[in-house]
């Protein structure tokens, strides 16, 4: 039976803007088809949402954002 969604790390780079550029080139040429994501503005104002596949399928875009929370406990620990 096939896992329901595989974990890769992209290594996007650091900054935020070169982030979202590797994303929308993503997101143009087909391979991105769906985003959870979760944005920080100045003075601590956030936006959490969806998008696409991530929309459509909640409970697939849960598992997402469950590995990344995951992924930011370590980090939190200092793993």
């Amino acid at each position: 039976m096939k896992p329901p969604f595989t974990l890769v790390h992209a290594h996007p780079p650091e900054d935020v803007v070169e982030t979202l550029e590797f994303l929308l080139e993503e997101a143009r040429e087909g391979r991105l088809i769906g985003i959870a994501y979760g944005a920080i503005f100045k003075r601590r104002h956030y936006i959490v949402e969806t998008a696409g596949e991530a929309h459509r399928n909640p409970l697939f875009a849960l598992g997402i954002v469950h590995m990344l929370a995951g992924e930011l406990i370590q980090r939190a620990r200092g793993e």
